[in-house]
């Protein structure tokens, strides 16, 4: 350092802090920008899907009560009508499925989703059975596809959507945690560089400016001898 110019000291110091400023931006942009990214994970995927397979459980619940009402009535344009009602509401309940897995990133809710999509296929198909049984006249034989296939497929699906749902639930509830974790984080991570470039600017000030003095005060004392007559200088 004693053997380098004063401008040349002080390009040093100035980089030593400017680089550590730079560090600092990167650092909080790259994590500003991960945590946008987490966010808008959670508010436009995670949360979304909540709604939807919320959506469709209400549908389910909603075809199985209509179920049950075409499977005692005896009105064959009532149980036409219900069959046509229930289409609509199938309709929207694929649409929602759709929507759910061409979002899912979580690969156990991904897991849980085909199982529900199975035992949907299941259900639907028992459905598809009953009302052909009511529309053709044959009571025992709905009776006996409604006991054995509708009841229990029924009590299957809604089973496993509200196993579905609670993973979304607990997938949303992890991304929002990490979105926390990574705010603590940066603010540990920021707070402790800025700290750094302080404390290394203060170093550099101090070292710099003794590099500096020290030569001249030394400089002026063999002046001073000089003058004073002292040539031992």
């Amino acid at each position: 350092m004693k053997n380098l110019k004063i401008g040349a000291r002080l390009g040093i110091g100035f980089a030593i802090v400017l680089a550590l400023l730079v560090a600092l931006a990167v650092t909080a942009l790259t994590r500003m920008q991960s945590a946008g990214d987490m966010t808008n994970r959670l508010v436009h995927t995670s949360i979304k899907n909540q709604r939807n397979v919320a959506e469709w459980g209400k549908h389910i619940e909603v075809n199985s009560a209509m179920i049950e009402t075409a499977f005692v009535a005896t009105d064959r344009a009532l149980v036409l009508d219900i069959a046509e009602r229930m289409k609509a509401v199938s309709a929207r309940s694929t649409q929602l499925q759709q929507d759910i897995e061409s979002s899912l990133r979580n690969e156990g809710v991904k897991a849980q989703f085909a199982a529900v999509k199975e035992v949907r296929g299941g259900y639907l198909e028992a459905r598809t059975a009953l009302f052909k049984a009511k529309l053709e006249g044959d009571d025992a034989l709905a009776a006996k596809i409604h006991g054995e296939q509708v009841v229990p497929r029924s009590a299957a699906f809604l089973a496993a959507m509200n196993k579905l749902a609670t993973m979304q639930i607990t997938a949303a509830d992890a991304v929002a945690t990490g979105i926390l974790d990574s705010y603590r984080s940066t603010r540990v991570i920021l707070i402790s560089l800025s700290v750094a470039a302080l404390g290394l600017g203060i170093a550099c000030a101090v070292l710099i400016t003794r590099s500096i003095t020290v030569p001249i005060r030394e400089a002026v004392a063999v002046a001073e001898k000089v003058a004073a007559g002292d040539l031992t200088s």
